[in-house]
This record gives structure tokens, sequence and C-alpha cells, in this order.
């Protein structure tokens, strides 16, 4: 406040003199830190880039060298010989040799695939992320079946490419390509995942902490086979990566611009492999690290500030003691850049705190005193004089009712527009204060309004009259009022009249009908205006409302059909104000005690499903201040679980029953077949599955695996004469024992029944069969 009013021409003049010089002296000395300190700094970064690319270079190289040598290994392997060299197989001990060789390529991180091409029988096998066996026409990879039954020789070894992640989704990866000649004319291609093999380029904070590197890699034909952008607008410049290399070539570590902003690059070259590895970081996230340089003149910046200011504060405590004691004197304005001198300021304050006493004065008339409100609370709560009484009272408390009057009483409470918005109204005295001056002013001219605070939230307005011509408040003037609070104190408003009451011994009980009432606000959007005439309590019924089936709300939630969710929601809701507030309030409890057991379901069941606030969804809910702040929280954590589980479904866990009955009929001879090995296949829970397939097929998994294998057997028996045992085994059960009596439950007979039966004509009494020991 000083700077504004204090107009010393010498004393400013020394103040800005110091004050501009100073400022001039730390702005050169910071443009000389950072020229100097800027050639040392990138300095000591290339030194460091350069160093660190060269090691991880060498990192990559070695270990791509150790994935190759792990699939050699695997290609010479006995497994690997008897699969390519053997020439009848059954097809439980090629699934056999085949999960052999797959075992030790899926375990090795940086390979995606290793496919063997058998020439003999033109037969493809492919092992790592998909274990696959196929005729080569039918290999979904067909650009590397044109080079694996091309020739012996190879000529394109180390090839970048983008190829399907597996055969049973669309997406692509990239990968690199090395094909290996294992003798008699196979040939051997191994694809190592690009996206593994560069996993270790990703930003190090540790390598330079003032700025964040991105990194990509270069094939010698200038594609980017791997990206990790710290700052994404690089990747649609990726076309322009090979030229700006080429003309920088002889560099390790050079600055250029890159979609108009400048970027220091840093150039590795992989010893074994034709592939550039490439830094790249901000130039100005680098500059940035140099102002911290400045940290010492800012220092110097601020002691110069202190010394200003206690040379001010000498000199002005000096020139103006006098005026500056009557200043303090007086309540400060807030604002007081208007004022060219003090005297004008002094005049000011002491004006506006003239015209804030008579206001207070003129308030204060309006008020009462203790006894005062004392005795109208007693009459209001407790009705505790007869008309006479209170006739008498009012002479002696020197209140301006007389016998004949009439009264209408107006209770008012007020919450919150949003429960964030609780803290605007903690003055509960300015509330009515406000409320009181805006009712004095939109009341009638011939009424008397007393007001009568209550609690936190509620506040009654007494109106007298010998006779009231027209309403005491308008309806207009209440939502005005209405408006206003909204707008200013984020309150909603409500206002509960009372009929015209001639004797005061009503008064208590149109009191207790105002705030019986006024618990009725529950089930209005915003603040309401109700009548004692306008509503009739006794129509409300007073048993629970029956809330919504979760069931069928569970059923819309997991299909998506949020819609349907809407629906049932609005029509509970919509159907609530027909009762009690009680009977509301406890079927609304009710239903979020129901639905919280709903989202509970669909949480063990959602794997993705973000974990449910229930403690603090039921607390809101049920202490929410309408209806319609209830409906909005409910409708909120219902919409956000209804697309977490469309997200989910859509993606890659929906799956088709006849996807599934495809799978068991080719595998049915599998023993360890299940539920759970299927789920796994197919990348789904095991509940979500036997849901979907029993929906289509109306049985569970196992149940149709058991199916399945029975029909086979009983084709088998009938088709082939090999032993039980081995039809047994054939059509994918273990224990023939459990075949045996599996078998005979299913047709009513035993297998070697079954077949004699099918081969000639029954006998009139068949012979019981003995059953196999285990």
């Amino acid at each position: 406040m000083r700077n504004k009013l204090l107009h010393s021409k010498y004393f400013m003049r020394i103040f800005f003199t110091v004050y501009v010089a100073g400022m001039l002296l730390l702005t050169l000395g910071m443009f000389v830190l950072y020229f100097s300190m800027q050639r040392v700094t990138m300095s000591y970064l290339d030194t460091v880039m350069v160093r660190f690319m060269d090691n991880i270079c060498t990192a990559i190289d070695k270990q791509c060298n150790v994935s190759h040598t792990n699939v050699l290994n695997t290609a010479t392997s006995v497994d690997s010989t008897a699969l390519l060299n053997a020439k009848d197989l059954t097809v439980t001990e090629q699934l056999q040799l085949c999960r052999k060789i797959d075992y030790p390529i899926s375990q090795t991180p940086n390979i995606h695939s290793v496919v063997y091409y058998d020439s003999d029988r033109d037969y493809v096998y492919m092992f790592g992320r998909e274990l696959l066996s196929c005729p080569a026409a039918e290999f979904y990879d067909q650009a590397v079946m044109e080079q694996l039954r091309g020739t012996a020789t190879v000529h394109t070894q180390n090839q970048p490419r983008v190829i399907s992640d597996s055969p049973y989704n669309q997406k692509n990866v990239s990968v690199i390509t090395s094909y290996f000649y294992l003798g008699r004319g196979d040939i051997m291609a191994s694809n190592l995942a690009a996206e593994q093999m560069f996993s270790m380029l990703e930003n190090d904070p540790t390598v330079y902490p003032e700025g964040y590197n991105s990194y990509f890699v270069l094939a010698d034909d200038g594609q980017v086979i791997y990206s990790s952008y710290y700052y994404k607008v690089l990747a649609q410049y990726e076309s322009d990566f090979a030229p700006l290399l080429e003309k920088h070539r002889a560099q390790e570590c050079f600055t250029d611009q890159v979609g108009g902003v400048s970027y220091r690059f840093y150039v590795s070259r992989l010893s074994q492999w034709p592939y550039q590895v490439v830094s790249v970081i901000r130039s100005d996230d680098v500059t940035a690290g140099f102002l911290r340089y400045l940290l010492p003149f800012l220092g110097v910046a601020l002691g110069c500030s202190l010394l200003a200011a206690v040379l001010y504060l000498a000199i002005s405590s000096r020139l103006y003691a006098p005026i500056d004691r009557i200043k303090h004197s007086l309540p400060e304005q807030e604002d007081i850049t208007e004022f060219d001198d003090e005297i004008e300021y002094i005049t000011s304050c002491l004006a506006e705190h003239t015209v804030k006493m008579r206001t207070l004065s003129s308030y204060k008339a309006k008020n009462l005193s203790v006894s005062q409100v004392t005795f109208l609370k007693d009459q209001l709560l407790y009705s505790k004089y007869d008309d006479d009484t209170f006739w008498e009272k009012c002479r002696q408390e020197e209140l301006p009712y007389q016998p004949g009057d009439q009264f209408v009483l107006i209770y008012v409470c007020w919450f919150p527009v949003e429960p964030h918005d609780a803290e605007t109204y903690s003055d509960q005295s300015m509330l009515c204060f406000a409320l009181s001056n805006m009712v004095h002013e939109l009341a009638s001219v011939d009424v008397f309004v007393q007001p009568l605070p209550f609690d936190q939230s509620g506040m009654a307005f007494l109106f007298s009259a010998p006779q009231f011509s027209q309403p005491p408040l308008p309806r207009d003037g209440m939502k005005t009022m209405q408006g206003v609070f909204e707008k200013f104190f984020r309150l909603h408003v409500s206002f509960f009249v009372s009929e015209h009451l001639s004797a005061p011994s009503r008064l208590a009980a149109a009191m207790e009908q105002m705030q019986e009432l006024s618990a009725y606000h529950y089930f209005y959007d915003k603040g309401c205006i109700l009548r004692a005439d306008e509503v009739d309590l006794y129509a409300k019924r007073d048993h629970v409302c029956p809330s919504p089936d979760v069931h069928e709300l569970e059923s819309f939630v997991r299909n998506g059909e949020w819609e349907a969710v809407l629906r049932q929601l609005d029509a509970y809701f919509a159907e609530l104000p027909h009762y009690t507030c009680e009977a509301a309030a406890a079927s609304l409890n009710v239903f979020l005690l129901r639905l919280i057991t709903m989202l509970k379901r669909i949480e063990s069941t959602c794997s993705g499903l973000a974990p449910i606030p229930y403690h603090q969804l039921y607390t809101q809910c049920s202490t929410a201040n309408t209806l319609s702040q209830a409906r909005k929280l409910i409708v909120q954590q219902l919409e956000s679980v209804s697309q977490t589980v469309s997200v989910q479904v859509s993606g890659s866990t929906r799956i088709a029953s006849e996807d599934v009955q495809r799978y068991l009929a080719e595998h049915y001879q599998d023993y360890d077949l299940s539920s759970k090995s299927v789920a796994e296949y197919f990348r789904v829970s095991v509940s979500y599955l036997n849901r979907i397939f029993k929906q289509k097929t109306g049985e569970s998994i196992s149940s149709y695996i058991k199916k399945l294998r029975l029909e086979q057997a009983r084709s088998l028996l009938l088709s082939s004469a090999d032993p039980v045992e081995v039809v047994a085994k054939t059509a994918g059960f273990e224990n023939t024992k459990y075949f045996y009596s599996l078998f005979k439950t299913e047709y009513g007979v035993s297998p070697n029944s079954y077949r004699a039966a099918s081969r000639q004509p029954p006998q009139s009494e068949p012979q019981p069969e003995e059953m196999p020991g285990p």
C-alpha cells in the first residue's frame, strides 16, 4: 500500500536507479553464464551419449547372437531331427515333439517365432508365438514361404518385415527374419521380435536428467523397424530420417531440424547387423538445463530487492509518520489504486465507515431482543401461550402484534447445488442476513416481517397484517431469490408457505407442518416453492417402494444395453415421489445394497474393472440432498462399469461358440483338454467361456467334451476292430475303467456288448460283462 501512496520524488528516483542498475547487471551476468556453460554442457552430453550408444549397441548385438544360438541349438536337437526326418508319426507323437521343440523357443523373449520347412513333405511347422503345423501352401505367412521353398541358398538374411502376430488375429508386429539351411533341402526361418530386440532403447533419465531421449532403429533401406518416441511428433517424420542420416553419415552426433524443431542426434551402428541405432533429444530440453546455473544471480537479485525495501521503509517512516498513524487507525479498503494521495484515501475510509454504521443501525432496528426472540420461538415450537396470553405478552415485549392480526408462516431451507459446494455456505449468519434483507425488500409494504433463524439450514419468517389482501411474499419474488442464491452462493433455496392463521395458538401446528413439508425438497431437482394446501401428505404411500430388478439390470449392464439401464432407473426414480420421504429413503437404501451386491458380482468376473468405492457410493447416495443427485451418482458408476465391460467384451474376449466347438473337435484326443485349457487358449475366463458356450449350446464345456469323446468312441467301435482299451485312449479317455462306466451310463450297455450287438442280432438275454480293472 505504501508504494501507491507515497510521493517523494527523490526517494523514488534513488529507488528506481538502484533497481534498474541491479537488473541490468543481473541480466548481463545471466547471458555470460548461459553461453559459457552451454559449451561445457554440450561437450559433456556428447561424450556421455556416444559412450552410452556404443555400449547399448554392443548389448543388442550380444543379445541377438544369443537368440540365434538358441534357435540353432533347438534346430539341431534330437527332437527337431526326429520331427523333420521321421516318416510315420502318429498325431500324438507329432504333437509331443512339437511341444518339446516349442518350449525352449517360447521361453526366449527375443524370438517371435521359428518356422521349419520339411522339403520332402512340403510341410511347415511353426513354434514360438504360435504352435502350428500345416501344409506349406496353407501357411499364413506366404512371404517367408517364398524364401523357404525357393532355393537352398538364401540371399535375404536379417530382413526386417511386418507379419501378423498369429494366424488367429490381425495384430501386426515387426520382426527380423534370418534363414538357416538344415540339410536335405530343409530350411529354417528365425523371426526375432523387433520390439523385444530393441526393448532396452527406452528413455533413461540417468543419462541426462534435464531432457528425455527418443530412440529409433533404421535398416539399410531407410525403413524404421523400431521406435520409442518420447516426443510423439517425431512419428510423422519417419520418412525424413534416412536422408537426414545420409547427410550426416560421417558424424556420430549432430544437430538438425525435424518438422521445424531443432533436435540433437546420436548415431551408432550394430557391428553384426545392418542397422543404425539413433537417439534424439530436443535442443530446447538441453538448453533448459542451463537455467539452474542462474540461481546465484537470482540470489543477488533477491538481495538487491531486500536492500531497496529496507531503504524505502526507513525513509518513508520518517517522512510520513503522522499521516501513516492516522491511516493505520482506519480499516483498510480492498482496492486503493483509485486514490492519488493518502488524504483522499483517509476521507474515503471515514465516509465508508459512516455508511456502514448507518446501515447497521437500520438493520438492528429490524431485529429483536433476546427475550422477544425467545418468546416467539416458544410460541412457534411449543405453543406455550394461549391467544389472550400471547397478545398480552406482545404488549409487554413491545412487539407490533395486535388482537385480530393474521399470520402467515414461511419456512426456508437450503442445500448445496453440488456436494463440493458445501463449504460455500459455512457462514450461516451471512446467509440469514442476506436472506432477511431480500425478504424485507420483496415483501408487501403493509406487512410486518419478522425473521427467526432456527438451525444450520433453516429459517422462519413470520408475516403479520390486519388483513392479507395479497400473498405477503409473491411467488415471482421467491423465484428471484432462488436464482440469486444459486448464482452467488451455489445454494438451492426452498420456500414452504402456511395457510392464513388467525389464532396465535395455531402457529406451533403450522410450524410443525412446515418442517414436515420441508423434508419433501428431496423430491425436487432444485429448490421448490410449496404451499400447505398444494401438497397432500396423506396421499403419499407409506410402504416401501419396490426396487428395480437388479438381475435384469445386471444383464443390461453386461450386454452394454445402456438405454435399457436408463429406462429402468428413470422408471424407479419417477415412482419414488409417490411415497413418503421415509418410505422412499428406505427403498433407496435397499436398492443401494442390492446394487452393491450386483457390482461385486460384475467385478469378480471382469478383471479390467477399476476398484469400485462401495462405501463412498453408498454414503453419497444415501445422504444426497435430492433424488436427482442420488440418481446421478448411480448412473455415473453404472456407466463406468458398463463401458469397461463393453470394452472387454468387444475386444479379444468376444468369442463365438462355433470356434470353441471347432477347437474341441480338433483336440478332443488330448488328455489335458478341459474348460481351463480351452479358456487359456481363447484368453478368457473359465466362467465367461462356460456362460457364452452354454447360452449357445445349452451345456457346459466339460459335458460337451464327454459327449464328443463318447460319440467318437462309439463310431470307432463300429468301424474298427481295435481293442476297447485302444478305442478309449484314441477317443481321449486316459482311464479305461472310467470310459466303461461313462459309456454304459450313456448308452445302457458296455462297449463290447454294443460292438457285438451292432454286428449280430441281439440275444434274448445278454450276459453281463465283467468290468476291466483300473
